[in-house]
């Protein structure tokens, strides 16, 4: 699985993570995903569903998929769709 071959960074010091606005990021083909430490840690815990959607999402940058297009909810609700 692709996913597992990925590395997992905490990501919380980073200013991507400073603004609270993102829980985890990656550069587009990068092999590491970063998290936002205790944000991301809050969110998984709450609500699973959307952090399993948000680490395909970044799986799909590391692969090399851009933001635009499409635009990131589009990439939410294709994964969605497939991912029940």
């Amino acid at each position: 699985m692709f996913l597992r071959d990925l590395d997992f960074a905490d990501g919380s010091g980073s200013p991507v993570c400073a603004t609270r606005q993102n829980l985890a990021w990656t550069y587009l083909n990068g092999r590491t995903i970063y998290l936002c430490g205790m944000e991301f840690a809050s969110t998984a815990h709450s609500n699973p569903r959307f952090v399993a959607n948000l680490l395909i999402h970044e799986g799909l940058h590391s692969l090399g998929l851009g933001e635009n297009p499409p635009r990131p909810p589009e990439i939410d609700a294709q994964i969605l769709r497939r991912c029940r």
